[in-house]
């Protein structure tokens, strides 16, 4: 198991194993807060991934320190209290890039700034652990709130989504911040 903590003075992260991959999955399709990022009402186009299309997308390596460069899963946590989860996905070494996704646990975590301080520790490990000098998040045009958050942490809006990258949503927002 992985000794790194990435400790900020809200919240921390801690990275996932095994054991936390069908949390990390009921977090993302059975939450109060599910509706903002797959499944209808809002999303019809988009079903909610059952488990085995979760675990194409979220391979071992995510919950294991086998090949950092190609992704990883953190639980965000408030002192014992499970909060949500944040990776990184496979990063883009000769852009410097990499793509971020990030849920919330429940509502009641939303608002507080739990998610706001997880991207910035991450992105700060992330540059210096593997020179990343740019986040890209992608969320959906149907979610305002998250675009307003990302906007006010110093995310961008650009135009055309990033080479390499694949768009999530047929409305994707593509997103980058610069971290140098």
């Amino acid at each position: 198991m992985s000794k790194l903590t990435l400790k900020g003075q809200l919240i921390h992260l801690v990275p996932a194993t095994l054991r936390n991959r069908r949390t990390i999955f009921n977090w993302m399709v059975n939450s109060d807060i599910s509706h903002y990022m797959v499944g209808l009402p809002t999303f019809p186009e988009m079903e909610a991934p059952d488990w085995e299309e979760f675990l194409e997308d979220y391979t071992t390596n995510y919950f294991t320190d086998e090949s950092p460069l190609k992704g990883r899963c953190f639980i965000i946590k408030k002192g014992r209290k499970h909060l949500g989860q944040i990776n990184y996905n496979p990063i883009n070494r000769a852009q410097k890039l990499v793509e971020l996704d990030i849920w919330l646990a429940k509502s009641a975590y939303t608002g507080k700034g739990y998610g706001t301080a997880a991207i910035q520790l991450l992105g700060n490990y992330l540059h210096q652990q593997f020179d990343c000098e740019l986040l890209f998040l992608q969320p959906s045009a149907r979610n305002p709130k998250a675009i307003k958050v990302y906007q006010k942490i110093g995310f961008k809006i650009q135009k055309n989504i990033p080479n390499g990258m694949e768009a999530d949503y047929f409305d994707s927002v593509f997103m980058i911040k610069r971290l140098v």
